[in-house]
């Protein structure tokens, strides 16, 4: 068993549906499991193609403890609780019986067949996937800090399997002790304990694939071009998923990323479907 997974708002469900869509493309391999950071009590099962999709309020954490204590601390910011219940809802989710679980970002939308992620997970506990900034401080010094900053590694996309429940125990701890950005004491947010991971736990395993987590971030070290009608990643890697932030669709609209707007004008063709708030479509 496993699953991609997210945390949402109601407001973005619409959003995170388009995400579930672009994954539904490659097959019914896994399922898709959503958590909406409202304490709902209902819980909404659906399909797009063969792929099954989950939503479900709080409730569905009430017997975690650190989840408590995070709702409690952050009802009133709906963010720093989306970000630091990532850990807690992937574990939660690895105990109902899944062997691997992805996490994504709901602004994320898949291009290819994301199927190999969870071959990477078959040999490691924990994935990450570097934001692949600026590595050259003499090419842009302010992006260049911005690594050592904001971390190495993107909180958008973690994978874990069953070996990784000790480190997102770990890095729920770390949630629980501070979820902001705080540039004195190196926090920010959810995502920089992530640096600390591959050398505090074993098997983590780091994602070379350039066209994964395609970013307004990495345009200089992930070169976009286009062969014979479909978008590579230094002339090699086929875009497999894009970080749709808002400052990449401000680019897109300002025409700075001319490979990328091919691709979100297609997911907005395929994203016309919608989900209500109260689940119903």
């Amino acid at each position: 068993m496993k699953t991609f997974c997210t945390v949402s708002t109601r407001s973005h469900l619409n959003q995170t549906l388009g995400l579930v869509r672009s994954v539904a493309g490659y097959g019914g391999q896994w399922e898709f499991r959503v958590l909406v950071v409202e304490p709902e009590q209902g819980i909404v099962e659906g399909f797009e193609g063969d792929v099954k999709y989950t939503i479900e309020g709080l409730h569905a954490l009430r017997q975690n403890e650190s989840a408590a204590s995070l709702m409690d601390h952050y009802r009133k910011k709906p963010d720093n609780l989306r970000w630091s219940l990532k850990p807690i809802w992937m574990e939660y989710l690895l105990g109902q019986g899944y062997n691997e679980v992805i996490y994504v970002d709901n602004d994320i939308v898949f291009f290819n067949d994301p199927s190999f992620l969870f071959d990477e997970l078959k040999n490691a506990s924990i994935l990450l996937s570097p934001h692949w900034r600026i590595k050259e401080p003499d090419i842009n010094v302010d992006w260049f800090i911005v690594n050592f900053r904001d971390g190495v590694y993107n909180g958008g996309f973690v994978g874990a399997s069953q070996d990784g429940a000790e480190a997102l125990q770990w890095w729920a701890r770390c949630c629980e002790f501070a979820c902001e950005k705080d540039y004195r004491r190196g926090l920010f947010d959810d995502q920089k304990y992530l640096d600390l991971m591959p050398a505090a736990f074993q098997n983590v395993k780091i994602l070379q694939h350039r066209g994964c987590n395609v970013a307004f971030w990495n345009a200089h070290e992930n070169i976009r071009s286009i062969e014979n009608g479909e978008v590579l990643i230094n002339d090699e890697y086929p875009v497999v998923f894009v970080h749709f932030t808002d400052d990449l669709i401000k680019q897109i609209d300002k025409g700075q990323e001319p490979e990328l707007k091919r691709l979100w004008m297609l997911h907005q063709s395929n994203n016309l479907k919608q989900i209500q708030p109260n689940g119903g479509e």
